[in-house]
């Protein structure tokens, strides 16, 4: 015989959106972006690139991030092969 769960009653009463300030986004940004560019001609990223790597290793195979020094699987926990959309799956 099955057992029978009783429903989960609860609703939620708020949720509240708020937007960073610009001094917010200054302090939480590792690099300015300026270059139109993702990698060099020999395919390596480029200083100031959407792939700079002081934002962070793309791939396992990039080793320790230069920013701040954790692994991919650390320093980017929405790795891609755990379910969820990281930097290789279309957001940072």
């Amino acid at each position: 015989m099955r057992e029978v769960v009783p429903p989960i009653r609860h609703s939620v009463t708020s949720l509240k959106f708020d937007f960073y300030t610009t001094p917010e986004i200054r302090s939480l940004s590792s690099i300015e972006l300026i270059s139109p560019h993702a990698y060099d001609n020999l395919g390596n990223p480029l200083p100031k690139g959407c792939y700079d790597p002081r934002m962070g290793p793309v791939s396992k195979d990039d080793g320790a991030c230069v920013t701040c020094g954790k692994n991919y699987e650390v320093s980017h926990p929405s790795d891609p092969s755990k379910g969820t959309k990281g930097r290789e799956g279309g957001g940072v």
